[in-house]
């Protein structure tokens, strides 16, 4: 299975460093979703339809990249569920910030940046050893 499509969480509400890192997720090659940006607050409805929601959107991506600079339990939640649910996961935080723990146990890949290309690059990498890791199993059922 190629990756095609990525959820972004992040702080809500998210912080202006969130189009640059669409943007980087982007040059990366995937396609983007960010709740914290494309979710419509005026549909909200209740706190649990909002989880809802985003746990919809998670289902439907490919992979998960939660920016955890600054703590945020809307973002812890995501993860516990991004885990739950077998997905990858990817963290990414500031230079010098405090992460928890908790969550770089679970993350299949940190990216500490101070730029998009800081996220682009590693993305592309991982995003290559998905593929050849896909290809490389496709092969060994072919023998």
């Amino acid at each position: 299975m190629s990756v095609k499509s990525a959820f972004i969480g992040i702080k809500f509400p998210a912080p202006p460093r969130i189009e640059m890192i669409k943007e980087a997720v982007i040059a990366a090659g995937l396609e983007v979703r960010c709740f914290a940006t494309d979710w419509e607050k005026e549909a909200m409805g209740t706190d649990k339809e909002m989880m809802e929601d985003a746990f919809s959107w998670i289902d439907e991506s490919d992979l998960v990249i939660q920016e955890v600079t600054e703590t945020s339990i809307g973002v812890g939640i995501e993860a516990g569920y991004v885990h739950l649910k077998e997905k990858p996961l990817i963290i990414l935080y500031q230079r010098d910030a405090k992460v928890s723990g908790s969550i770089k146990g679970i993350a299949d890949l940190e990216i500490e940046y101070d730029m998009a290309s800081d996220i682009t690059e590693k993305l592309k990498s991982f995003l290559g050893d998905k593929e050849a890791g896909s290809s490389a199993d496709l092969a060994g059922l072919e023998s």
